[in-house]
Parts: structure tokens; C-alpha cells; sequence
């Protein structure tokens, strides 16, 4: 099954780690959505990622292939149980030919927080690293890197 990975997934070791058998298909485009993070995890004390539908508006992100069992970690993972994501069925396009849509499923946040949580640094450098570990377009990682996130902790000795 193809599954998009838009967030923090789109780093290679973290989904390695959470899913040994995945491999990486393509760079994809997801139209007329946007990249927002909406939930604060109470593991990572920090804002996560979600998509938003949003016209004219687009997020880049890639598509692995997982095995049944990958899926099932990666639900476990995600909060699928307790409802923090839920899997969602989308179609996105393959990078360099606007004609290939991929059917995928992604993973949107349940309950969307409002004001949006902001991420962490180090929540955020997981995006940035897997944008450039898969060579995401510039524009986007600029877009990513440009991401407010929380104050860093200070410890003043």
C-alpha cells in the first residue's frame, strides 16, 4: 500500500525505525491542501503536523510503499486508537509528471487545536531533513525552514 508522508515521517531514520520494511516511490505533490500544525503531542511537547484543505495552496511530501504490517506500527504510532490521527485515502501527483496520480493514505489530526500549536526545533528538523534527504523543491524547504517554532529552553548557569 502507498502511504504520503507530509511530516515528520518524511525522515528516513524515524520511518525506517518505525517501519523496517518501507521503501521510498516517489516525491509527491498533494494539490489544494496545506502543511499546519494542529495538535500538540504530549510525548514530544511540541506542535505536529497536519494538512488542511486550502485552494490553490499545495504540500510536498513522499510516498513509500508499507506492508500490511508496517501499516499496522504505523497506526500504533500515529494514535490511530486513541484518535490523536486517523488514516485518510488522497490522491497526489508524482513529481515531474502532473499527469501520474498516486492513490495514497496519509494520516490527519482528529481534533485540530485552535490557536495551532507551534512545533518544536526539533520536531521541525525532522521535516527539514527528510525535504532534504528526498530533494524536496527549495521553495519548500525555505517554506519549512521559515516555520515558527517554540522558544528553545535556555538553561542559565
Amino acid at each position: 500500500m502507498l502511504y504520503f508522508a507530509y511530516g515528520s515521517n518524511m525522515d528516513w531514520s524515524r520511518m525506517h525505525e518505525r517501519c523496517a520494511a518501507a521503501q521510498f516511490v516517489v516525491k509527491a505533490l498533494l494539490i489544494d491542501y496545506e502543511l499546519q500544525f494542529t495538535h500538540t503531542s504530549n510525548i514530544l511537547k511540541s506542535g505536529t503536523a497536519d494538512i488542511i484543505p486550502a485552494p490553490g495552496k499545495s504540500v510536498w511530501g513522499v510516498v513509500y510503499e508499507l506492508t500490511a504490517e508496517d501499516r499496522r506500527q504505523l497506526d500504533k504510532k500515529e494514535g490511530v486508537s486513541t484518535k490523536v490521527y486517523q488514516p485518510q485515502d488522497l490522491t497526489v501527483q508524482a513529481e515531474g509528471d502532473p499527469q501520474r496520480s498516486l492513490k495514497v493514505y496519509t494520516y490527519v489530526i482528529c481534533s485540530k487545536e485552535s490557536p495551532r500549536p507551534k512545533p518544536s526545533t526539533i520536531y521541525l528538523k525532522y521535516l527539514l531533513d527528510g525535504a532534504k534527504k528526498w530533494q524536496l523543491p527549495s521553495s519548500y524547504v525555505e517554506l519549512l525552514r521559515a516555520t515558527e517554532t517554540l522558544p528553545s529552553a535556555r538553561c542559565d548557569i
